[in-house]
């Protein structure tokens, strides 16, 4: 049991590092930094050991960095980026200099991603890249110069499955042809088609509509 209000806290456990310890959460989001609760982490010392996905508003505070004890379990990173501050990327860096076993990578809002700086982000083991915008408001598609960008980057060529929205169908093709590393290519295209492409070799195309 414990105590709080909106100052501070008190656990009635003996070790209240213990209290604080969670080894079973397995996804996390860390979103609204209007929040008190996740602004104030001197009062409430989260510790997560045993993080699979996470879900995270970029930038953040130095405070944020405590609350992981480990990164070693971290296979999902959805991030959202405010603003396109060189510190945003940094961030984001850092993110992937640390977590040695992260497979997907997916931006929820890509018209945010800063495609130049996109390209120097660097990663060991990210395989899936998923790119969506989800405010109406905005661009919903890439173009020529944002595929270029995608296949030119280092994530994009050791990408092995990528989920994108493009202006037209011709992007796919340049995609799977200069994307090598590609198994799977999900894409929705303007007008709202979707598509599926699948790769048993790189001479063997399988198309399926929807």
């Amino acid at each position: 049991m414990f105590y709080l209000n909106q100052h501070s806290s008190k656990s009635t456990c003996r070790n209240e590092q213990d209290y604080w310890s969670y080894n079973n959460i397995r996804k996390f989001e860390y979103i609204n930094s209007n929040n008190m609760f996740i602004n104030d982490f001197d009062n409430f010392p989260i510790r997560l050991t045993n993080l699979h996905e996470l879900d995270i508003a970029l930038p953040i505070g130095n405070y944020f960095w405590s609350i992981i004890s480990s990164w070693n379990q971290l296979i999902s990173l959805n991030i959202s980026i405010n603003g396109n501050e060189n510190n945003v990327y940094f961030q984001l860096q850092k993110f992937l200099d640390q977590t040695p076993h992260l497979y997907s990578l997916k931006f929820s809002n890509w018209n945010d991603l800063n495609m130049i700086l996109f390209q120097k982000l660097k990663s060991k083991s990210i395989r899936r890249l998923h790119f969506t915008e989800l405010r109406i408001t905005c661009r919903q598609y890439f173009e020529r110069n944002e595929c270029s960008a995608l296949i030119n980057s280092a994530l994009g060529k050791q990408c092995e499955v990528l989920i994108i929205p493009i202006a037209n169908e011709i992007l796919a093709v340049d995609i799977a042809e200069n994307m090598i590393k590609l198994r799977s290519l999900i894409i929705k295209c303007q007008g709202n088609r979707s598509s599926r492409f699948k790769f048993s070799s790189r001479n063997d195309l399988f198309v399926q509509w929807k």
